[in-house]
């Protein structure tokens, strides 16, 4: 198959690390794979390229840009002139759904639903607008493939066609997410100040929605009685908001006990230095990659009750109701005494959420599609 994935950018980011990992596997597998980013470069360009995936930029130099954005696709479509036209989120299926009118007939299209709800993210009125003509043109897409069932089910509220929706989960690079804690050595060495305390983290993008006062206060409870801990919040974003997360911190009195380790580029490492990782997200998720990567490393979770979660935490950590501090706490000290081995969690996720079944399902789409 010739493929053509359409993303806004390749930063850092859930949803391009998921391309990525599906481009890299549908290359090896010797299909024809190329990716084109609304927007110029970023950490995945390189990645992509290096493992062989033709990148294209189609040189967007901002949101109103939509001539000259338009007249870089066009010309990238027939170029490659792919068998399947592949959308990445609402911005890109729009694109997507508009070739059914501007574009080949021949080729098909497929949407990608990345998330399973945007309410929580307060989108502006364009951001609105966007998701609301998606859900209106959804009729073009010939496959629908979303990344959790939560998603499916917020699609088919928006009026996506049950029969062309289908769910396909994340997946993971299970050889770069292994138990080893010498990788976590140095991290766990600076973060716990050099001494023995336990150390529990929280890694994610700072929004509202992601819970960072839940933890914060979970926190504070729990440093009541145990002050051999510290807490990590790893990742960054909205920096009013990353302001007022540590005056919170401040005014609970546990500002001595909190690291802000911002970004961090090694994962991996991050996670082999934590004894517990925690999403205590307030509003629905999908299929969170932080949560199935913490798992590959053998590292417990705890987590809220929304979206997808309990389908991936299942019986390998604590899941625990949104919003509540008491329980979120309970689950944090429930972790640290988990008696389950790193390696029989890492090997939950090499069954079942490893890049090969994220690519052989989608593969096994794409190829039914062609063939109808």
């Amino acid at each position: 198959m010739k493929i053509l994935f359409l993303i806004r950018d390749l930063n850092i980011g859930g949803a391009q690390r998921q391309l990525t990992y599906l481009a890299q596997y549908l290359h090896q597998k010797g299909h024809e794979v190329h990716v084109a980013a609304f927007y110029a470069h970023g950490p995945f360009y390189e990645v992509l390229e290096t493992a062989g995936v033709r990148v294209h930029s189609l040189n967007k130099r901002h949101r109103w840009d939509v001539v000259g954005f338009w007249s870089s696709f066009q010309k990238v479509l027939q170029k490659v002139n792919p068998d399947i036209l592949h959308g990445y989120m609402p911005e890109s299926n729009l694109i997507v759904a508009m070739t059914k009118l501007f574009g080949p007939k021949r080729v098909k299209r497929v949407f990608g639903v990345r998330a399973s709800s945007l309410d929580h993210s307060k989108p502006d009125w364009l951001e609105k607008l966007v998701i609301w003509i998606e859900g209106k043109m959804a009729g073009f897409a010939d496959l629908i493939i979303a990344n959790s069932k939560a998603g499916a089910g917020h699609s088919l509220d928006k009026g996506f066609p049950k029969d062309r929706l289908k769910v396909v989960q994340n997946g993971t690079d299970i050889a770069t997410y292994l138990p080893n804690p010498k990788r976590g050595a140095s991290l766990k060495k600076t973060w716990g100040g050099g001494n023995q305390a336990k150390l529990i983290g929280m890694v994610a993008r700072i929004d509202h929605f992601k819970g960072h006062t839940i933890f914060l206060r979970s926190a504070a409870h729990l440093l009541k009685s145990n002050k051999n801990l510290r807490f990590i919040i790893v990742g960054d974003g909205k920096s009013d908001l990353l302001q007022h997360l540590k005056q919170e911190a401040k005014t609970l009195g546990i500002q001595d006990y909190v690291v802000w380790a911002g970004r961090q580029s090694d994962t991996a490492a991050v996670y082999n230095a934590l004894d517990v990782v925690c999403l205590p997200s307030l509003s629905t998720e999908g299929v969170p990659n932080v949560l199935i990567e913490a798992l590959a490393v053998g590292v417990p979770v705890v987590a809220s009750d929304v979206g997808d979660i309990k389908d991936i935490v299942k019986n390998y950590g604590w899941i625990v109701p949104p919003g509540n501090v008491e329980a979120f706490s309970l689950g944090i000290l429930e972790a640290l005494k988990s008696p389950l081995s790193s390696e029989r969690r890492h090997l939950y996720i090499k069954r079942s959420y490893s890049i090969e079944q994220l690519g052989q399902k989608t593969e096994r789409l794409l190829e039914a599609l062609c063939a109808a």
